[in-house]
C-alpha cells in the first residue's frame, strides 16, 4: 500500500488560527465511490491518506513526534455522508509520553444513513508517569453502520512500565438516531486502586462495536457461505 502525505491545504477552510491539535474530514459517496471531500488539519496532526482498490476512503491520523505530549489536545470531527464508506485509523499506536499535564484526544463523528464508518485504530500507550484523557461521541442516523474498536496497552512493559501511568479515563457515548445505545466510561488510577493489582495477568484492554445494516449483510452472507 502506499501511503500520500499531506496537510490537505488545497481542501481545507480557510483559518488563520486554527487550533493546534483540531482536524476536520468529511466523507461523500461520488459516483458510487467514496470521496475524502474536504479535510484540515493543524499541528501536531497530520492526515495520511492510502491508496486502495475498493470503493472506501482510507484515512490514518498520525502526530509530529510520534505521541502526545503533556497538554497536547488533539480534536477530530468526522462526518460520513449517505452511502459513504470510511476507515479511519492510526499510523502506529498512540503513544502518551511522561508529563503531569494530561494529554488528551477527542472525537466527534456523524454517519449519515447507508454510511459506514469503520473506526480501527491502533492502541493507546500510556508512558510511565503519564496522564491521558478521551471522549468519543458518534452519532449514527437509522440505518448507518458503525464499526469500531478501541484499546490501549499496559504501557511499555519491556521497560517495567506495566500500568505505570498515573491516570488513563475514556468515555464513548454512541447515539442512534438521537437515542444512546452505548455508553462505555474507563478510569485507571491508583486512586481507586492499585492498577498493577487490579489489571491482574492482563496487558491489554480494549472493547469493539459492529452494529448498522452493513454488518448484518455481511454475517447473512458468511452464513448462506456456511451452508453451501
Amino acid at each position: 500500500v502506499s501511503v500520500l502525505t499531506s496537510d490537505f491545504s488545497a481542501h481545507a477552510p480557510a483559518s488563520e488560527h486554527p487550533i493546534p491539535g483540531s482536524g476536520s474530514l468529511h466523507f461523500q459517496k461520488v459516483r458510487g465511490t467514496t470521496v475524502l471531500t474536504s479535510a484540515s488539519a493543524a499541528s501536531p496532526l497530520r492526515w495520511l491518506q492510502p491508496k486502495n482498490a475498493g470503493r472506501a476512503a482510507w484515512v490514518f491520523a498520525a502526530t509530529y513526534g510520534g505521541g502526545l505530549l503533556g497538554g497536547d489536545r488533539i480534536a477530530l470531527d468526522v462526518t460520513v455522508g449517505e452511502g459513504a464508506s470510511a476507515l479511519l485509523s492510526t499510523q502506529a499506536s498512540t503513544k502518551v509520553y511522561r508529563s503531569e499535564i494530561p494529554a488528551s484526544q477527542h472525537l466527534r463523528a456523524h454517519v449519515a444513513d447507508d454510511g459506514l464508518l469503520a473506526l480501527l485504530p491502533d492502541p493507546v500507550t500510556p508512558f510511565a508517569s503519564s496522564a491521558y484523557l478521551q471522549e468519543q461521541r458518534i452519532d449514527l442516523a437509522p440505518t448507518a453502520t458503525l464499526v469500531a474498536v478501541d484499546w490501549m496497552t499496559a504501557g511499555r512493559v519491556g521497560a517495567s512500565e506495566r500500568w505505570q501511568f498515573t491516570s488513563y479515563e475514556s468515555r464513548t457515548t454512541l447515539r442512534r438516531d438521537g437515542r444512546v445505545i452505548l455508553h462505555d466510561a474507563t478510569r485507571l488510577t491508583d486512586l481507586d486502586g492499585d492498577v498493577v493489582t487490579r489489571m491482574g495477568r492482563f496487558n491489554c484492554l480494549a472493547w469493539a462495536v459492529a452494529i448498522g445494516p452493513a454488518v448484518r449483510a455481511a454475517r447473512s452472507e458468511e452464513h448462506t457461505s456456511e451452508l453451501q
